[in-house]
């Protein structure tokens, strides 16, 4: 079993990357043996559509940690950075694929390849995921046999597979209108990508979570006077939940749509290990108090409000081309988030559910001692051993669940192999091939990277800044306000802190409260109704907390440097989503 002190050799050569933005500790036996294969072939395949000089990203699993080293296409393993720009002339000439690249890219502006990948997402691969999982949904895993359920295992790592292909295929999809839109309107406005990300407000539905299943339970309940005082009764969370779906009216309805949709979701996102929305009746029942208590938690602002200020400040000789690229961003912003909510978080979610299925009934024959365990072997050892075939002992299930449970993302360096080198820059590219290397370098920054303009190293005081009313100010307090991170959301909130370490610690969130994590995934959506604010520490204006914030109409701050270690749960603080700031109060 693998130590805190193991080696650490990547497979080949490369800058070798620790992925910590989208994996927050070690991953599952299960996620770790699925995810590179598809994720390399779709990232492969998206940039091969989209005529990039970027490759793929290989990913390896290093003593069960997931690393990413960037390929280049025509660029041997061993490169150690861009070649001189002489022989990188001479590579965009004579190679074929990067000639066939650099051809391409032409063609993906001029017909607008995004848009025809919106549509197959629409007709081709968003229906493919939903006819996969519900089969699975309709399956019932406590009369199957040992070998039905086998068969279930198989189809459902296979979902988890095209879901995964599915998400890195569009990434580009997702991305390329809307970098390009902020490339050109930070030129013509000097607006930050923040402000003008606000036009894009209200376009991804899905990026608020249930929002639409959860209006209509509310609208249920408080026009049914004995379905609202059961919401509020004191009786156990998870018998208010079963007595609500049970109904057979219109509360009934509505609440078994909700559960429906966020039941099965996995909490943090991707990966078996966390568990479905559903195994905490409290954090749900939490979320419908929080929606039937007379507040309209959504606060959604105009978008059009926000665009109007932004057109004014582009110059009129580029008002066309500034709607024409805005209508193209806004076109594709959707697929951001809704590959993940209809096909990450319902395959993973599905996946936890046949790996409890087979682990409880491993459990009754000896072979495992916990069912949660099974989530740490591979879909072919689950498979094995239902099918009563060797595998691993119930001693080594266990020993690998407790290693990844109590090893920290810190046993593993955050770097291996070369130091990280840019690509070449767009210049030596000609027109849309150059065009497209400016998009990618600004979308992946403004997703992952603090940038040094934006929060002050340890959250230190900048002379110029002054708290809000009821910020504290004064000698003994000076260094600790505020934190400063990128702002995201519009707007200030005043309440108590809720610091989330790891994604157990999520059901515990209250009415009310600014949530403070190092960064959070799609399935954080579940809460968004309980909250008043969001802060991260990690993450750019296009990252998951940016544009959930945005669509909630929330106060959002991201890359907020030390949030997470100098706010402490119960504090109260202000979140001005204007400033990026947070301030401690009282």
């Amino acid at each position: 079993m693998t130590s805190a002190s193991a080696m650490f050799t990547p497979p080949s050569p490369g800058a070798w990357e620790l992925e910590q933005t989208h994996i927050t500790r070690p991953p599952s036996v299960f996620i770790a043996t699925i995810l590179p294969d598809p994720m390399m072939a779709g990232f492969k395949e998206g940039t091969r559509t989209y005529g990039l000089l970027l490759d793929h990203l290989e990913i390896a699993v290093i003593n069960r940690f997931v690393y990413m080293a960037p390929r280049a296409v025509g660029a041997p393993k061993g490169a150690k950075g861009a070649p001189p720009r002489f022989v990188f002339e001479i590579l965009r000439r004579v190679h074929p694929e990067v000639r066939r690249r650099i051809q391409r890219a032409e063609s993906v502006f001029r017909d607008r390849v995004w848009r025809q990948d919106v549509e197959r997402w629409d007709r081709e691969w968003r229906p493919r995921l939903a006819a996969m999982a519900q089969p699975l949904l309709a399956d019932d895993l406590s009369r199957a046999t040992d070998a039905q359920l086998a068969d279930h295992m198989r189809r459902a790592a296979a979902l988890v597979r095209q879901a995964v292909f599915t998400h890195h295929r569009l990434n580009f999809c997702a991305l390329v209108p809307v970098g390009d839109f902020l490339i050109h309107a930070m030129e013509w406005t000097g607006l930050p990508a923040g402000e003008l990300l606000q036009a894009m407000r209200g376009l991804s539905p899905v990026s608020a979570g249930a929002l639409e299943e959860l209006t209509m339970l509310r609208q249920a309940l408080v026009e049914t006077p004995d379905a609202f005082a059961l919401v509020n009764s004191g009786r156990p969370a998870a018998e208010i939940i079963a007595q609500l779906q049970a109904r057979h009216d219109r509360v009934g309805d509505a609440a078994r749509a909700y559960v429906d949709v966020v039941g099965l979701r996995i909490l943090g996102g991707y990966d078996v290990a966390d568990r479905h929305a559903r195994e905490h009746p409290e954090m749900i029942l939490n979320v419908i108090r929080a929606a039937v208590s007379g507040e309209d938690s959504t606060r959604h602002a105009a978008a059009t409000q926000s665009l109007a200020r932004i057109r004014e400040r582009v110059p009129d000789a580029h008002r066309a081309e500034f709607d024409e690229l805005l209508k193209e961003a806004q076109y594709v912003y959707r697929v951001r988030d809704e590959r993940g909510f209809h096909g990450d978080l319902i395959a993973s979610g599905l996946a936890r559910r046949a790996i409890l299925a087979a682990g409880e009934r491993l459990v009754t024959q000896g072979r495992a001692r916990a069912a949660e365990d099974l989530v740490d072997a591979t879909p072919d050892e689950i498979i094995a051993l239902l099918d009563g075939r060797p595998g691993p002992s119930a001693d080594e299930l266990a020993e690998r669940a407790r290693w990844r449970r109590e090893t920290p993302m810190t046993s593993a360096p955050p770097t291996l192999g070369f130091a990280a080198s840019p690509p070449p820059p767009a210049e030596w590219l000609p027109g849309a091939a150059g065009r497209l290397q400016r998009i990618v370098g600004l979308v992946m920054s403004l997703m992952f990277d603090v940038h040094k303009d934006g929060p002050l190293e340890g959250g230190r005081y900048e002379k110029d800044h002054r708290p809000p009313q009821g910020g504290r100010y004064d000698a003994a307090t000076r260094e600790e306000a505020p934190l400063k991170g990128f702002a995201v959301s519009p707007g200030s909130y005043e309440g108590p802190v809720r610091v989330i370490r790891n994604i157990e610690e999520l059901p515990s969130v209250q009415q009310g409260e600014v949530l403070v994590a190092s960064s959070t995934g799609a399935a954080f959506n579940v809460v968004l109704p309980l909250i008043g604010a969001l802060v991260t520490e990690r993450g750019g204006v296009l990252s998951h907390a940016a544009i959930v914030s945005r669509e909630y109409g929330l106060p959002g701050i991201v890359g907020c440097v030390g949030a997470a270690s100098k706010l402490k749960t119960g504090m109260r603080v202000r979140v001005d989503g204007d400033k990026g700031e947070v301030w401690t109060i009282g």
